[in-house]
């Protein structure tokens, strides 16, 4: 199949699952008419979860956007095939963000203390914000805050703020250098 062909059937079938999203999450779900979401990519809404895309969104094969009691707040991205991003609280996403593939942003862990594995969960918000890079393989967890133009290296479990305009890498990520 062409490109062409290809990108006009990812515009109809996403007017359709938008326009579908938006009526069955009773306004849950807020995007623009147009995304360049793969049909193989996926939104999922569970309790009070909500999903406000407020640009351009272009979402790879085997992607998942999954508000599972939380907030995700995408201004414009584009996200690479395999990732996760996954809320239990919030997660904020700015303008012009590159996600690479097999990403993976979690807002919550285990509460470990509690007996039983459950439904407990320790969430904090995840800010990510604009002109930010993630490469391959990366990992972003609750409670972080990734400034204006930060690039986070492949393969990184990034565990604390990371300052605008500065590469991190690492497991745990730890500050390489500022570039700006």
């Amino acid at each position: 199949m062409s490109r062409k062909i290809k990108y006009l059937f990812r515009l109809i079938f996403n007017i359709f699952r938008t326009s579908i999203l938006k009526l069955i999450s009773l306004g849950k779900f807020k995007s623009p008419m147009f995304l360049l979401a793969s049909p193989r990519s996926e939104f999922r809404l569970e309790e009070n979860g909500s999903i406000l895309i407020e640009d351009n969104l272009n979402m790879e094969a085997n992607s998942l956007i999954y508000a599972f009691g939380g907030d995700i707040y995408i201004g414009s991205a584009f996200v690479n095939r395999n990732c996760l991003i996954v809320s239990r609280k919030q997660i904020c996403i700015g303008r012009r963000v590159t996600i690479g593939p097999n990403v993976c942003i979690y807002d919550h862990d285990h509460d470990l203390k509690n007996e039983s594995l459950g439904d407990h969960f320790i969430s904090k918000r995840i800010c990510i914000d604009d002109d930010v890079w993630i490469g391959a393989n990366a990992v972003i967890l609750k409670g972080v805050h990734i400034g204006k133009g930060a690039v986070i290296a492949a393969g990184a479990v990034v565990v604390s703020d990371v300052p605008a305009a500065t590469i991190a890498k690492g497991v745990p990520a730890k500050l390489a250098k500022k570039y700006r």
